[in-house]
């Protein structure tokens, strides 16, 4: 009982906050001539999806957030959902090739020409990387960057449940995978990897802290929380999980796609190819403690874009040849560098950027010596060197490996253990609930 009125407060409390924070975003746009457009499109990618959710944020002259509006070859595009920051469309392509999508605030509009390539039945559309973070807390990274192949239709609720359920993690949630999802909890049980006993994370197994390590948050992220209130635990639903309500009345999950804090639910938003979803553990703020600015609160400190360098570990991890590759120092220390500022909450944009082209250049260089070491040598038998013919058999390629070579050395991604070429995996870079809907729709 006590835990509900504590909950209905909040959600009074936020409501009237959300309310007053709105109101000068309608009576300022009225009388601007001047507007700024941002989206989460890129002109002229190509998909596969026949539908593409994306995001919008228009702002006056006095940067106050208008609604804008958007066509589809002509067509007025609904508004899938509006909230005092941004605002989210989705697209439903029925024209194969060229679609023209026109966004309109006030006196400004912006044009994107996307490429509709209907797939075919079972097709794979493309692969979208994915990571579980719980950096607020010191937990890390529950599981690390993975690149996760995508079908038509797949949902980000549909790709997160699978992943956590792959990995052995449970989880509670209400709705449905495929309507109203929300993800309220993680089990922290099975934080092993199926049949291993390497943990995720880290290097360390997952598990909740009973109570954090304030050296472990943010100075300024605590200097606001304890202005309100302190950390408390006595919020937490269960002993086994993370989830909404842990440490704080605004503690939960929370999903970005494209460095963007969605504001549509997880069985909403269709995947396309080369996009970035992380599962966020917000400890106070919605996200502002993510570093993203959320129903009008401001974001306690500037985090960086780590789309990039996600994307870039997502493909190191897919290899199967990581072990081996390791074992060359610049490539180790790259990658070493790379995932402690994946692991950094705030760490620079301009570090992030430098580790990201380290560990690219480091990367090829290991792929190549390591290719160069496993370099079967000429044939200078008496077939005068000049043979296709391997001695066991196999076919060799212009680079003298046999097919099974190079298969072996093509990361594995996705489903069934399908191999992908090196050069295709590179994917395009890219609570206290308000309302029984919003709230919901914020975290997830």
């Amino acid at each position: 009982m006590f835990k509900k009125l504590k909950r209905n407060l909040i959600l009074f409390l936020t409501l009237t906050l959300l309310t007053v924070s709105a109101a000068p975003a309608f009576s300022a746009a009225a009388e601007s001539e001047e507007y700024g457009i941002t989206s989460t499109l890129t002109d002229g990618a190509t998909v596969k999806s026949s539908k593409k959710t994306f995001f919008v944020t228009a702002k006056d002259e006095n940067g106050n957030k208008v609604t804008p509006t958007v066509t589809l070859n002509g067509q007025n595009v609904g508004v899938t959902w509006d909230d005092i920051d941004m605002t989210s469309f989705t697209l439903k392509f029925t024209e194969e090739g060229e679609n023209k999508i026109v966004i309109t605030a006030g006196d400004k509009s912006v044009t994107y020409t996307l490429i509709y390539q209907k797939a075919a039945p079972g097709e794979i559309i493309g692969y979208t990387t994915v990571s579980v973070e719980a950096l607020t807390i010191g937990c890390g990274h529950i599981i690390e960057p993975v690149l996760v192949p995508i079908h038509e239709g797949e949902t980000v609720a549909m790709v997160i449940t699978k992943l956590l359920e792959e990995n052995g993690f449970s989880y509670n949630c209400t709705g449905s995978v495929e309507s109203s999802f929300y993800l309220a909890a993680i089990g922290r049980g099975g934080a092993l990897k199926k049949g291993s006993d390497k943990s995720f994370g880290a290097g360390e197994k997952f598990s909740v802290p009973e109570e954090l390590d304030e050296k472990l948050i943010n100075p300024i992220l605590l200097e606001n929380i304890t202005k309100f209130s302190e950390l408390d635990t006595g919020w937490s639903e269960g002993e086994n999980t993370l989830g909404e309500f842990d440490y704080t009345f605004m503690s939960g999950w929370m999903y970005t796609v494209n460095n963007t804090m969605a504001n549509v639910g997880m069985s909403q938003y269709e995947l396309s190819d080369g996009e970035v979803v992380r599962l966020h553990f917000t400890l106070y703020g919605y996200g502002s403690d993510l570093g993203y600015s959320v129903w009008g609160m401001e974001k306690y400190y500037e985090t960086a874009n780590k789309d990039a360098l996600l994307t870039e570990i997502a493909q190191i991890n897919a290899l199967p040849n990581l072990k081996e590759l390791l074992g060359n120092e610049k490539f180790a220390a790259a990658y070493k560098n790379a995932m402690a500022l994946a692991l950094n909450l705030t760490a620079p944009q301009s570090d992030v950027a430098v580790a990201n082209k380290e560990l690219s250049v480091a990367k090829a260089a290991a792929i190549k010596e390591l290719e160069n070491k496993n370099q079967t040598p000429p044939d200078n038998g008496s077939t005068g060197g000049n043979s296709e013919q391997k001695p066991n058999g196999g076919n060799a390629n212009s680079s003298g490996k046999t097919n099974a070579d190079t298969e072996a050395k093509s990361p594995k991604t996705g489903d069934n253990g399908q191999a992908a070429a090196f050069e295709i995996i590179s994917v395009a870079l890219a609570f206290a609930m308000i309302s029984a809907a919003q709230l919901k729709r914020r975290h997830n």
